[in-house]
């Protein structure tokens, strides 16, 4: 059984962590991460926060808990034609869902919502090409999953 801690939309288009960069500068390398990602990050954490002030949430959440997301691009021209299908199509091209992923728990982690993005327990994720006529989106909801055990850790068995 799941209980719901926190449901928000980005309309932001969909980014992946860009991998770091290095550039010499007189015989010096820098390394730097780039600023892709930036504004689908910040609406991301901005899209979070007012989310949880407009239910009452104190962030950040505290303990293990599941993540569910469901990643939409918008549609190139190419898939805009008549006999595409109305409804939404799975993305199979870049970036990949691990990195756009990457970007969620971050922007997540970087903007309060929990302290520390190692207490992600599971991720449920699907990446889509929108319906015809939408915009990109990201939804994003925080669960916590109840177990077999009501919520309390089975004992090891010994053999």
């Amino acid at each position: 059984m799941r209980e719901k801690i926190l449901s928000w939309t980005s309309e932001e288009t969909p980014k992946g962590q860009p991998r770091p960069r290095a550039v010499s500068f007189g015989g010096n390398i820098r390394i730097y991460n780039p600023n892709t990602a930036k504004d689908y990050k910040k609406s991301i954490g901005q899209n979070m926060i007012d989310e949880a002030i407009k239910q009452g949430l104190e962030l950040p959440v505290h303990g293990s808990f599941f993540i569910e997301t469901s990643i939409e691009f918008s549609r190139p021209k190419r898939l805009e034609r008549k006999k595409d299908p109305d409804e939404a199509i799975p993305h199979t091209s870049k970036p990949d869902i691990d990195n756009v992923l990457k970007v969620i728990m971050d922007s997540i982690q970087q903007h309060g919502g929990i302290t520390d993005d190692s207490g992600i327990a599971g991720v449920h994720a699907t990446k889509w090409y929108c319906c015809k006529g939408n915009k990109a989106k990201t939804t994003i909801t925080l669960y916590r999953e109840q177990g077999c055990c009501n919520g309390q850790q089975e004992k090891p068995r010994r053999s």
